[in-house]
Order: C-alpha cells, then sequence, then structure tokens
C-alpha cells in the first residue's frame, strides 16, 4: 500500500504551492475546486484507476498524480486597460504532493504577478502603426486590447470593412479586415482578410 492523503492533507500542500505562484491578494480571490481527482495504482491492477478526492475521505492505492483546480476571479486596480482576470488554474503534484507542473497559470498577466502597473501604447498609437502597414486613413475600427495568454502577449485587435463593392440596392458590402498590433511592443504583428459580408 502506497502513501495515503486525507483531503486535508491535499487542499494544505495545494493552496501553500498556490500562494507561492500567485501571491497573497491574488490568492484570497481563488476559489479551491473540490472536484479534486487524482491517478492511483491499486494492489490488483497494473493499469491506474481514477477517483474523486472529494468522494473519498483519502486517497486509495499508490498515488501517481493529484490534479487540484482554483477558480480566479481576480480584479486588478492599477491597470485600466486589462484588469480582470476569470479562468481556471490547475496544479500536477506527484505522490510526494509536490509541484509537478502549474496548467494555465499564463492566464494571470506578469504585471499582476508582479504588482507592476501596465504599460500599453495607446488606441491612437496601434492605428498610427496598422495605417503605415496598409490600413486606410478613412477606415473607422473598431478596436479592441485582447491577451493571448498562452503567449503571454497583449495584442490591439483593429477590425473594419474593407468595402469591395456596392449591391443594387446601394449596400455596400466587403469582407472583414483584421490587423493586430503588439499592444507592449507596438510592432504589427499580422493582418487577416476575412470572408465576405453581405
Amino acid at each position: 500500500m502506497g502513501q495515503q492523503y486525507t483531503i486535508e492533507q491535499v487542499r494544505h500542500n495545494a493552496d501553500s504551492i498556490m500562494r507561492s505562484l500567485v501571491g497573497e491578494s491574488i490568492f484570497k480571490r481563488c476559489t479551491y475546486d473540490p472536484h479534486t481527482y487524482y491517478n492511483y495504482k491499486g494492489q490488483r491492477k497494473k493499469e491506474a484507476e481514477w477517483s474523486v478526492l472529494d468522494t473519498d475521505f483519502s486517497t486509495r492505492g499508490k498515488v501517481q498524480n493529484i490534479f487540484v483546480r482554483y477558480n480566479v476571479k481576480y480584479s486588478y486596480p492599477h491597470c485600466p486597460e486589462y484588469n480582470t482576470v476569470t479562468g481556471v488554474v490547475s496544479l500536477d503534484l506527484d505522490n510526494k504532493l509536490q509541484l509537478n507542473v502549474a496548467r494555465d497559470l499564463n492566464i494571470i498577466p506578469d504585471y499582476m504577478l508582479k504588482g507592476e502597473e501596465c504599460h500599453f501604447i495607446t488606441k491612437e498609437e496601434a492605428i498610427d502603426t496598422a495605417t503605415k502597414k496598409g490600413m486606410r486613413t478613412l477606415d473607422k475600427p473598431q478596436i479592441t486590447l485582447h491577451y493571448v495568454h498562452f503567449r503571454k502577449q497583449f495584442l490591439w485587435q483593429l477590425v473594419y470593412l474593407q468595402t469591395d463593392s456596392t449591391m443594387p440596392d446601394s449596400r455596400m458590402f466587403g469582407a472583414w479586415h483584421t490587423m493586430s498590433v503588439d499592444a507592449e511592443k507596438g510592432i504589427f504583428i499580422s493582418d487577416i482578410l476575412g470572408k465576405p459580408s453581405k
């Protein structure tokens, strides 16, 4: 029989690890997900089995990994452009309750983890960069800030209708044009021409 852990032991270790990763202020806005699950090897089966820890008082068999999830909902006061994080961070713990990997921790931007202010170029600067790359000055793009967490990159996305023709009833139609500018470095990233819309 391998090492067994109670719900309280797993929660205590996981809370300590999560707190060290995100800091106290963000941790206070993290909610433990009770559906923590783990895999283990029993005495009779060679293949690992799965179970939800909160349906068991303690783990069974020889624990391989334990997966603990935290729901994050955090409002950050030092960056009005991007100040709210919602999502899930998962901790993959080994059989000694030590951290293997923290999954999706990147949903929290670095400036929040460090307690710093954010530094983005303005919408006007993003429009100027896109104009230099071919966006016409007469276009009036919808511009929004996006955080691509798996790349840890902020983008200003500019979307506008590139008019190509006029229909018989005088309605204009064309293709949606999307341009992306790195919101921190101010460099042009991509230029995508979408499907025509009528």
